[in-house]
């Protein structure tokens, strides 16, 4: 999450479904099968949403 997190700060433009998965992907720790369940299991769990192919990853007090 915090990879993630980090690339959206830093993101200037629209951060879709597929630059999300790309990051976790690069990140060398996902298969892009990977990625599609984590950013699932984040959907789930309220950590993420979506506007139309948009990602928002949701504020936290961290």
């Amino acid at each position: 999450m915090r990879t993630l997190r980090m690339e959206y700060e830093f993101s200037e433009a629209d951060f879709t479904k597929e630059e999300a998965k790309a990051v976790l992907v690069a990140d060398e720790a996902f298969t892009e099968a990977d990625a599609t369940y984590v950013l699932d299991v984040l959907y789930r769990r309220g950590h993420v949403y979506y506007v139309d192919e948009e990602v928002y990853i949701t504020p936290t007090d961290d």
